[in-house]
């Protein structure tokens, strides 16, 4: 991910020092049982990836790419987590607002936040939602 030891460390809930962090990764401390789910946590993965094994690794090979990028891209899982929250009523409105700017965007174009119409379907979106949530 990128992270330094510091960084991640910062991640997890607790005080955690980075220089343990260091010590996992040089395999002169393995880390315990509890601290596997504080990271398993912060980094949004199941206890169950620590213990995978090359099998369990080689049939991710065999998801659809779809499926790849989704477990890679932060954003879209973050969204994902976020609709779950969401009635059914609200979800078919992110729905439609999505419908929307996939026609409008037909042939595939990048959409700017600021170009009027999608800022005012946005906005009418957003306060339908806040209607509904309360």
């Amino acid at each position: 991910m990128g992270l330094t030891q510091k960084e991640f460390a910062q991640r997890l809930a607790g005080k955690v020092d980075y220089t343990y962090i260091g010590k996992i990764e040089r395999g002169k401390q393995y880390p315990s049982l509890k601290m596997l789910e504080r990271i398993g946590k912060a980094f949004s993965v199941p206890l169950g990836y620590f213990f995978e094994n090359d099998s369990l690794s080689q049939s991710l090979n065999l998801l659809p790419g779809e499926v790849k990028d989704l477990l890679r891209d932060r954003k879209r899982q973050d969204l994902l987590k976020m609709s779950r929250e969401l009635s059914p009523r609200d979800l078919d409105l992110v729905m439609q607002v999505v419908n929307i700017l996939d026609v409008l965007g037909s042939p595939p174009r990048v959409l700017s936040s600021e170009e009027d119409w999608l800022k005012q379907t946005l906005k009418i979106a957003l306060e339908a939602l806040k209607k509904s949530l309360g």
